[in-house]
């Protein structure tokens, strides 16, 4: 015959497990709204004497393989650059940023696709708890009717530069009707392999803007609750 005591614990361990599924399903777990990313905006450095050092148009043009915007390393060909602009330039304006008043464009100064259509992109490694779910998210944009869509951009999420990804994510083809600056939010969960996280994010498909701001990666904990994972 089953004991009282027993069949509380029964009670308890059942209770568990279905709090771990309903957990893993996402039902009642969201971001916990800490950014692991570091200047997921691209606003730091952009205080006078900063790295952020535009031309007169308000662009700064950073070429593959560069760590000027902190945190990020700007990937692509050696043809090709990232754009860091600033809400007052000569091309995509006004007000184009997403968040705050910078914000990068994959295409670059030089416009200059590979023969399979990628742009530039940047790419971070920042830390994750190994096994514990993340959302990724950022913003992509174009400018009406001066830069408009199509464009497609992919976010790629591996253990190391060297690995393979194992989850990405297309957001695209973007092309909003509407004038000005439109922006689409993109998005990708995640378990993290390892206490190190490669994120890289580049232009798959545009022509001569491709707008890129507010990048977050933040751990998926349960009602959200802060610091779950750290």
């Amino acid at each position: 015959m089953r004991t009282r005591a027993s069949t509380f614990g029964f009670i308890v361990l059942l209770g568990i497990l279905v709090a771990l599924l309903v957990y893993r399903s996402g039902l009642v777990s969201w971001p916990d709204g800490q950014n692991v990313l570091a200047d997921g905006g691209f606003e730091d450095g952009t205080q006078p004497g900063g790295p952020f050092q535009p031309d007169s148009s308000g662009v700064m043009s950073i070429p593959p393989n560069r760590t000027t915007i902190p945190g990020w390393t700007v990937l692509g060909a050696p043809t090709q650059d990232v754009a860091w602009g600033q809400n007052d330039n000569r091309f995509v304006f006004p007000n184009a940023a997403r968040d705050g008043t910078h914000f990068l464009d994959l295409t670059g100064i030089n416009d200059r696709p590979l023969p399979g259509g990628d742009f530039g992109g940047v790419a971070q490694t920042f830390s994750t708890k190994p096994r514990m779910p993340y959302q990724l998210s950022f913003d992509i944009g174009v400018m009406n009717p001066t830069f408009p869509g199509p464009i497609t951009v992919v976010a790629m999420v591996s253990r190391s530069p060297a690995e393979n990804p194992y989850a990405q994510t297309t957001c695209g083809p973007f092309n909003p009707p509407g004038v000005g600056p439109l922006w689409t939010t993109c998005q990708l969960r995640f378990t993290a392999a390892t206490g190190s996280t490669y994120l890289k994010i580049f232009g798959s498909s545009g022509a001569r803007y491709i707008g890129l701001d507010r990048a977050s990666v933040e751990c998926v904990a349960p009602l959200g609750r802060p610091g779950f994972c750290s």
